[in-house]
């Protein structure tokens, strides 16, 4: 794994050993970004179910301004913490107004909440959870409730191409679908509640 683009272009970054754990792929990370564009400069980006990190760390060489990871495995952290240290990249470990890379080691919808208590807003939050478990809907809906993405931002749900995710009644749209191999992303926005 590597970062492809930006001020951290061309550094490895440590992956899990076997294959219990899916990385977003290189060619799947470009992709992603191609598809954000230069709307990552200068924005704010949470990584739920961050992994090896290396979402979130394209996100920080891309120019975010602010980024947080959120994991609750250890062996995921342990190797978050590793590949930001290979890129010279200090994170936070407590949510705080200064913090500007922060890593939050709890359960997903978890540090939704906290976030949201802490009135923290994202305007690109990407999450990756396990393909096998039932997690999008749930998490997709609280991160609704809770309005902690901007207004104008996107959620974009990492997926496997051979599942549709289909959202009912939680007023997210379906921006725009794109597959990449055998991994799809999904960019939802919000739509009115009224």
């Amino acid at each position: 794994m590597r970062i492809i683009a930006g001020s951290l272009k061309g550094r490895k970054l440590k992956g899990f050993k076997g294959d219990a754990i899916r990385p977003t792929s290189d060619r799947a990370r470009e992709t992603l970004f191609n598809i954000i564009g230069s709307s990552i400069e200068g924005a704010s980006f949470l990584d739920l179910f961050a992994g090896s990190g290396a979402v979130g760390i394209e996100a920080i060489s891309r120019g975010a301004s602010q980024v947080v990871f959120v994991d609750s495995s250890p062996a995921s952290v342990k190797l978050i913490l590793l590949n930001t240290n290979i890129c010279g990249i200090e994170l936070a470990d407590r949510l705080s107004s200064e913090a500007i890379f922060l890593l939050i080691k709890k359960d997903a919808r978890k540090a939704i909440t906290e976030l949201a208590g802490g009135k923290k807003t994202f305007d690109f939050i990407f999450l990756d959870p396990p393909y096998q478990k039932e997690l999008y809907l749930p998490v997709l809906k609280l991160i609704r409730e809770t309005s902690i993405l901007n207004s104008s931002g996107w959620i974009i749900a990492e997926h496997d191409s051979k599942k549709t995710l289909t959202l009912p009644e939680i007023y997210l749209k379906l921006l725009r679908r794109v597959k990449v191999g055998d991994t799809s992303f999904s960019i939802f926005l919000k739509e009115s509640m009224e």
